[in-house]
Protein backbone atom coordinates (compact mmCIF):
# COMPACT_ATOMS: atom_id res chain seq x y z
CA UNK A 1 0.00 0.00 0.00
CA UNK A 2 3.25 2.88 0.99
CA UNK A 3 4.65 1.52 -1.88
CA UNK A 4 1.51 1.81 -4.29
CA UNK A 5 1.60 5.58 -2.28
CA UNK A 6 5.12 6.78 -3.10
CA UNK A 7 4.56 6.02 -7.01
CA UNK A 8 1.86 7.50 -7.26
CA UNK A 9 3.80 10.72 -5.60
CA UNK A 10 6.79 9.84 -7.88
CA UNK A 11 4.35 10.15 -10.82
CA UNK A 12 2.45 13.46 -9.93
CA UNK A 13 5.46 14.89 -8.82
CA UNK A 14 6.86 13.51 -12.52
CA UNK A 15 3.90 14.52 -14.25
CA UNK A 16 4.16 18.07 -12.20
CA UNK A 17 7.31 19.23 -13.46
CA UNK A 18 7.25 18.18 -16.79
CA UNK A 19 4.35 20.80 -16.75
CA UNK A 20 6.73 23.32 -15.43
CA UNK A 21 8.92 22.18 -18.13
CA UNK A 22 6.68 22.93 -20.86
CA UNK A 23 5.49 26.49 -19.39
CA UNK A 24 9.43 27.42 -19.31
CA UNK A 25 9.62 26.60 -23.39
CA UNK A 26 7.54 27.80 -26.14
CA UNK A 27 7.78 28.91 -29.96
CA UNK A 28 8.77 31.98 -30.99
CA UNK A 29 8.89 34.46 -33.96
CA UNK A 30 10.88 37.23 -34.70
CA UNK A 31 10.78 38.93 -38.02
CA UNK A 32 11.52 42.58 -39.53
CA UNK A 33 13.44 43.96 -42.21
CA UNK A 34 17.38 44.85 -42.56
CA UNK A 35 17.79 47.86 -44.63
CA UNK A 36 20.71 50.21 -45.61
CA UNK A 37 20.79 53.32 -42.90
CA UNK A 38 21.49 56.10 -45.86
CA UNK A 39 19.46 54.87 -48.50
CA UNK A 40 16.42 52.91 -47.13
CA UNK A 41 17.14 50.13 -49.13
CA UNK A 42 16.25 46.84 -48.11
CA UNK A 43 19.62 44.90 -48.16
CA UNK A 44 19.41 41.08 -49.50
CA UNK A 45 21.66 38.34 -48.08
CA UNK A 46 21.95 39.90 -44.85
CA UNK A 47 22.81 36.61 -42.00
CA UNK A 48 20.10 36.91 -39.31
CA UNK A 49 20.86 35.33 -36.24
CA UNK A 50 19.15 34.35 -32.57
CA UNK A 51 21.03 32.90 -29.82
CA UNK A 52 20.62 32.53 -26.11
CA UNK A 53 22.35 35.36 -24.18
CA UNK A 54 23.29 33.24 -20.97
CA UNK A 55 24.47 30.34 -22.96
CA UNK A 56 25.49 31.42 -25.92
CA UNK A 57 23.81 29.06 -28.36
CA UNK A 58 21.98 29.74 -31.27
CA UNK A 59 18.39 29.02 -31.71
CA UNK A 60 17.68 30.14 -34.69
CA UNK A 61 18.87 31.99 -37.84
CA UNK A 62 17.73 33.39 -41.56
CA UNK A 63 18.68 35.47 -44.69
CA UNK A 64 17.07 38.47 -45.68
CA UNK A 65 15.22 38.17 -49.04
CA UNK A 66 15.38 40.92 -52.18
CA UNK A 67 13.65 42.92 -49.97
CA UNK A 68 15.39 42.94 -46.87
CA UNK A 69 12.91 40.89 -45.30
CA UNK A 70 13.95 37.77 -42.47
CA UNK A 71 11.24 35.53 -40.53
CA UNK A 72 12.57 33.08 -37.85
CA UNK A 73 10.89 30.38 -36.04
CA UNK A 74 12.36 28.75 -32.39
CA UNK A 75 12.51 27.26 -29.77
CA UNK A 76 12.83 29.49 -26.80
CA UNK A 77 12.93 29.20 -22.78
CA UNK A 78 10.62 31.96 -21.76
CA UNK A 79 12.79 32.87 -18.82
CA UNK A 80 16.26 33.81 -20.72
CA UNK A 81 17.11 36.73 -22.76
CA UNK A 82 17.69 36.43 -26.77
CA UNK A 83 19.74 38.41 -28.66
CA UNK A 84 19.56 38.91 -32.53
CA UNK A 85 22.07 39.91 -34.37
CA UNK A 86 21.75 41.43 -37.65
CA UNK A 87 25.04 41.65 -40.17
CA UNK A 88 26.14 41.75 -43.98
CA UNK A 89 29.18 41.92 -46.25
CA UNK A 90 30.23 45.73 -46.34
CA UNK A 91 28.20 46.84 -43.11
CA UNK A 92 28.39 47.01 -39.54
CA UNK A 93 26.79 44.73 -37.00
CA UNK A 94 23.77 45.63 -34.78
CA UNK A 95 21.88 43.79 -31.99
CA UNK A 96 18.56 43.81 -30.42
CA UNK A 97 17.76 41.88 -26.83
CA UNK A 98 14.03 40.41 -26.13
CA UNK A 99 12.94 38.29 -23.57
CA UNK A 100 9.69 36.65 -24.55
CA UNK A 101 6.80 37.36 -21.97
CA UNK A 102 4.01 35.20 -23.18
CA UNK A 103 3.02 31.65 -25.32
CA UNK A 104 3.30 32.41 -28.55
CA UNK A 105 5.80 35.35 -28.08
CA UNK A 106 6.29 37.15 -31.73
CA UNK A 107 8.65 40.35 -31.93
CA UNK A 108 9.50 42.43 -34.98
CA UNK A 109 12.79 43.61 -35.01
CA UNK A 110 13.90 45.89 -38.18
CA UNK A 111 17.57 46.75 -38.25
CA UNK A 112 19.30 49.21 -40.13
CA UNK A 113 23.16 48.66 -41.17
CA UNK A 114 25.59 51.53 -42.27
CA UNK A 115 28.00 50.80 -44.50
CA UNK A 116 30.54 52.75 -46.01
CA UNK A 117 29.73 56.86 -47.36
CA UNK A 118 31.17 59.91 -48.02
CA UNK A 119 29.33 62.79 -46.76
CA UNK A 120 29.32 66.31 -48.69
CA UNK A 121 31.86 65.55 -51.02
CA UNK A 122 32.23 67.70 -53.32
CA UNK A 123 31.76 66.16 -56.82
CA UNK A 124 32.35 68.61 -59.19
CA UNK A 125 35.72 70.56 -60.98
CA UNK A 126 35.68 73.71 -63.20
CA UNK A 127 39.06 74.71 -64.15
CA UNK A 128 38.13 78.34 -65.36
CA UNK A 129 40.76 78.99 -67.67
CA UNK A 130 44.33 77.33 -67.83
CA UNK A 131 46.82 78.62 -70.10
CA UNK A 132 48.19 76.59 -72.75
CA UNK A 133 51.07 74.17 -71.95
CA UNK A 134 50.02 75.21 -68.06
CA UNK A 135 48.87 72.59 -65.22
CA UNK A 136 46.73 73.24 -62.04
CA UNK A 137 46.49 71.30 -58.69
CA UNK A 138 43.13 70.55 -57.47
CA UNK A 139 42.27 68.37 -54.20
CA UNK A 140 39.44 66.93 -53.07
CA UNK A 141 38.79 65.37 -49.15
CA UNK A 142 36.72 62.10 -49.04
CA UNK A 143 35.99 61.44 -45.16
CA UNK A 144 34.30 58.15 -44.37
CA UNK A 145 31.30 58.46 -42.26
CA UNK A 146 30.30 54.61 -42.72
CA UNK A 147 31.38 52.11 -39.80
CA UNK A 148 32.86 49.84 -42.14
CA UNK A 149 36.78 50.63 -44.12
CA UNK A 150 35.72 52.84 -47.72
CA UNK A 151 37.82 50.77 -50.37
CA UNK A 152 38.12 52.78 -53.84
CA UNK A 153 39.47 52.87 -57.24
CA UNK A 154 39.61 55.94 -59.05
CA UNK A 155 38.96 55.00 -63.12
CA UNK A 156 39.58 57.48 -65.56
CA UNK A 157 40.89 57.88 -69.08
CA UNK A 158 41.63 61.34 -70.48
CA UNK A 159 45.60 62.40 -71.19
CA UNK A 160 45.03 65.27 -69.78
CA UNK A 161 43.99 64.53 -66.10
CA UNK A 162 46.31 62.73 -63.38
CA UNK A 163 44.63 61.49 -60.18
CA UNK A 164 47.01 60.23 -57.25
CA UNK A 165 46.61 57.75 -55.63
CA UNK A 166 44.68 55.94 -57.58
CA UNK A 167 42.79 53.32 -54.93
CA UNK A 168 43.02 53.89 -51.51
CA UNK A 169 41.43 52.29 -47.86
CA UNK A 170 39.77 54.73 -45.68
CA UNK A 171 38.69 53.85 -41.48
CA UNK A 172 35.75 55.11 -40.18
CA UNK A 173 35.67 58.76 -39.40
CA UNK A 174 39.21 58.92 -41.19
CA UNK A 175 39.58 60.95 -44.66
CA UNK A 176 42.00 61.01 -47.62
CA UNK A 177 43.13 63.59 -50.19
CA UNK A 178 42.47 63.36 -54.05
CA UNK A 179 45.08 65.12 -55.56
CA UNK A 180 43.32 66.01 -59.55
CA UNK A 181 46.47 67.41 -62.24
CA UNK A 182 44.88 69.32 -64.97
CA UNK A 183 47.43 69.47 -68.11
CA UNK A 184 46.23 72.20 -70.82
CA UNK A 185 47.36 71.18 -74.11
CA UNK A 186 49.04 73.62 -76.60
CA UNK A 187 46.30 73.35 -78.84
CA UNK A 188 43.98 76.27 -79.87
CA UNK A 189 41.15 77.77 -77.62
CA UNK A 190 38.57 74.80 -77.01
CA UNK A 191 37.23 73.23 -73.80
CA UNK A 192 37.54 70.00 -72.64
CA UNK A 193 35.54 67.83 -70.54
CA UNK A 194 35.55 64.21 -69.01
CA UNK A 195 33.84 62.64 -66.22
CA UNK A 196 36.45 60.87 -63.35
CA UNK A 197 34.91 57.93 -61.60
CA UNK A 198 35.39 56.07 -58.13
CA UNK A 199 34.72 52.57 -57.97
CA UNK A 200 33.82 51.68 -54.27
CA UNK A 201 31.79 49.16 -51.68
CA UNK A 202 29.62 51.55 -50.92
CA UNK A 203 25.64 51.16 -51.21
CA UNK A 204 26.10 53.70 -54.35
CA UNK A 205 28.91 51.95 -56.08
CA UNK A 206 30.38 54.35 -58.25
CA UNK A 207 31.01 58.32 -57.45
CA UNK A 208 31.14 60.57 -61.06
CA UNK A 209 33.40 63.79 -60.66
CA UNK A 210 32.55 65.42 -64.25
CA UNK A 211 35.54 67.86 -65.07
CA UNK A 212 35.40 70.86 -67.19
CA UNK A 213 38.61 72.75 -68.76
CA UNK A 214 38.48 76.13 -70.20
CA UNK A 215 42.20 76.50 -72.35
CA UNK A 216 42.12 80.03 -74.38
CA UNK A 217 43.85 80.78 -77.43
CA UNK A 218 47.55 80.98 -77.80
CA UNK A 219 48.92 84.69 -77.87
CA UNK A 220 45.28 86.18 -77.33
CA UNK A 221 45.42 89.11 -74.40
CA UNK A 222 43.22 91.40 -73.30
CA UNK A 223 44.02 94.50 -75.09
CA UNK A 224 45.23 96.86 -72.39
CA UNK A 225 42.25 100.05 -71.69
CA UNK A 226 39.80 98.23 -73.24
CA UNK A 227 36.34 98.80 -71.56
CA UNK A 228 35.20 95.64 -70.23
CA UNK A 229 33.16 94.85 -66.97
CA UNK A 230 34.76 94.99 -63.81
CA UNK A 231 32.75 92.24 -62.15
CA UNK A 232 31.01 89.22 -62.76
CA UNK A 233 26.55 90.06 -63.69
CA UNK A 234 23.79 88.75 -64.95
CA UNK A 235 21.09 91.33 -66.00
CA UNK A 236 17.52 91.52 -66.31
CA UNK A 237 16.44 90.12 -69.24
CA UNK A 238 14.28 92.50 -71.51
CA UNK A 239 11.19 92.35 -72.27
CA UNK A 240 10.14 90.64 -69.30
CA UNK A 241 7.00 89.62 -68.75
CA UNK A 242 7.60 88.92 -72.75
CA UNK A 243 5.84 87.13 -75.60
CA UNK A 244 7.90 83.81 -76.86
CA UNK A 245 11.03 85.66 -76.91
CA UNK A 246 13.62 87.52 -74.83
CA UNK A 247 17.20 88.97 -74.49
CA UNK A 248 19.19 88.31 -71.27
CA UNK A 249 22.67 89.96 -70.77
CA UNK A 250 25.37 88.99 -68.43
CA UNK A 251 29.02 90.81 -67.70
CA UNK A 252 32.37 88.96 -67.72
CA UNK A 253 35.11 90.22 -66.56
CA UNK A 254 37.71 87.84 -67.81
CA UNK A 255 37.26 84.60 -70.07
CA UNK A 256 35.62 82.10 -68.45
CA UNK A 257 33.48 78.87 -68.84
CA UNK A 258 29.63 79.68 -69.22
CA UNK A 259 26.85 78.12 -68.66
CA UNK A 260 23.40 79.81 -68.77
CA UNK A 261 20.48 77.74 -68.52
CA UNK A 262 16.71 78.09 -67.89
CA UNK A 263 14.50 76.03 -65.18
CA UNK A 264 11.10 76.06 -64.13
CA UNK A 265 9.53 76.29 -60.84
CA UNK A 266 9.97 72.71 -60.04
CA UNK A 267 13.49 73.18 -60.57
CA UNK A 268 13.45 71.23 -64.36
CA UNK A 269 15.96 72.39 -66.85
CA UNK A 270 13.75 73.75 -69.78
CA UNK A 271 16.78 75.12 -71.79
CA UNK A 272 20.37 75.99 -72.23
CA UNK A 273 21.14 79.01 -73.57
CA UNK A 274 25.05 79.19 -73.16
CA UNK A 275 27.63 75.87 -72.61
CA UNK A 276 30.93 76.83 -73.33
CA UNK A 277 33.98 79.22 -73.37
CA UNK A 278 33.74 83.04 -74.17
CA UNK A 279 35.82 85.80 -73.51
CA UNK A 280 35.78 88.55 -71.35
CA UNK A 281 33.15 91.57 -72.36
CA UNK A 282 29.30 92.32 -71.91
CA UNK A 283 27.65 89.28 -73.37
CA UNK A 284 23.53 88.96 -74.46
CA UNK A 285 21.66 85.83 -75.36
CA UNK A 286 18.15 85.35 -77.16
CA UNK A 287 15.67 82.60 -75.73
CA UNK A 288 12.98 81.73 -78.11
CA UNK A 289 10.29 80.07 -75.88
CA UNK A 290 7.77 79.24 -78.66
CA UNK A 291 8.17 75.64 -77.46
CA UNK A 292 7.41 76.65 -73.76
CA UNK A 293 4.02 76.75 -71.83
CA UNK A 294 3.34 80.15 -70.27
CA UNK A 295 4.71 80.84 -66.39
CA UNK A 296 7.34 82.07 -63.88
CA UNK A 297 11.06 80.56 -64.85
CA UNK A 298 14.26 81.28 -63.10
CA UNK A 299 17.32 81.63 -65.58
CA UNK A 300 20.89 80.80 -63.93
CA UNK A 301 24.40 82.03 -64.85
CA UNK A 302 27.43 79.82 -63.92
CA UNK A 303 30.82 81.48 -64.58
CA UNK A 304 34.16 79.97 -63.32
CA UNK A 305 32.73 80.21 -59.31
CA UNK A 306 30.13 82.76 -60.06
CA UNK A 307 26.21 81.85 -59.69
CA UNK A 308 23.57 84.04 -60.06
CA UNK A 309 19.80 83.19 -60.62
CA UNK A 310 16.94 85.64 -61.54
CA UNK A 311 13.34 85.55 -62.43
CA UNK A 312 11.39 85.66 -65.22
CA UNK A 313 7.18 85.75 -66.83
CA UNK A 314 6.51 84.24 -69.58
CA UNK A 315 3.04 85.18 -71.07
CA UNK A 316 1.45 83.74 -74.22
Amino acid sequence: MRRNFHLSLVLALAFLFSLSTLALADRAVVDGTVSDERTGWGIEGADLTVWRLSHLDTVGSDITDEDGYYWIEMDVTLTDTFVVEAKATGYGRKLDYFAPQFHGDSLQADFTLKGPYLQQFDSSLVADTIAPGDSSLFERVMTNFGQVPFEYTVVEDADWIVVTPTSGTIPWLQEDTLYIWLYAPEEPKAVYEDTIVIENNSASPAIHIPVMMGVPPMGVEEQEGSKLPSSFALGSCYPNPFNASTTIGYDLPRASLVTLEVYNLVGQKVATLVNGYEQAGYKTVNWNAAEVTTGIYYYKLTAGEFVSVRKLTLLK
